[in-house]
């Protein structure tokens, strides 16, 4: 489980945050705005340049997310990128108490969220940044009403040391 870098307790706003990611944060918002949904997307910078990558054409027909982190990192190591971003939708466990047991079994990876009651787990519209000195999630809340447009909530920015920043969909970078 990833810990967040600052033991400032004060929080961080996007405004703190890379430009690229700040610039791929409002991108996301406006997108989820317009579409009422996020479709997952990886935009790489380069020197140079930068791409955008639509996740659905690197999956192909499987949704293997284990193949697809493999796939993002040949692309980055192949245009030499040393920023990532990572834009999606997904779902998160929001714990009750600090060490709860849901907590624990997720952390040790004995179930997996999909797998809770819909009741425990809330939608989230993601934006992951990578570079080699810093790692940050910005997470925006989904709130879909039964009746009404969905929006996303205000971000929550957390800042990651990338050495020590754990998941399936990190390390993006080459080494």
């Amino acid at each position: 489980m990833e810990e967040p870098m600052d033991d400032d307790t004060s929080p961080l706003t996007i405004k703190d945050t890379p430009r690229l990611l700040q610039w791929m944060d409002e991108a996301a918002c406006n997108t989820f705005e317009k579409f009422e949904n996020l479709p997952p997307a990886v935009v790489m910078e380069a020197p140079g340049h930068h791409i955008v990558i639509d996740v659905q054409d690197l999956m192909g027909s499987g949704a293997d997310k284990n193949a697809l982190a493999d796939k993002i990192r040949e692309k980055a190591t192949e245009i030499g990128a040393t920023e990532v971003v990572l834009i999606t939708e997904g779902q998160m466990y929001m714990s009750r108490s600090r060490n709860d047991h849901t907590s624990k079994q997720l952390a040790l990876g004995e179930i997996s969220v999909s797998e809770l009651r819909p009741e425990d787990r809330q939608e989230i519209a993601l934006v992951q940044y990578e570079s080699k000195d810093v790692a940050y999630t910005v997470l925006h809340l989904i709130t879909r009403p039964n009746d009404g447009k969905p929006f996303l909530g205000p971000p929550d920015v957390t800042r990651y040391d990338p050495k020590h920043y754990k998941g399936r969909l990190t390390g993006l970078l080459p080494r």
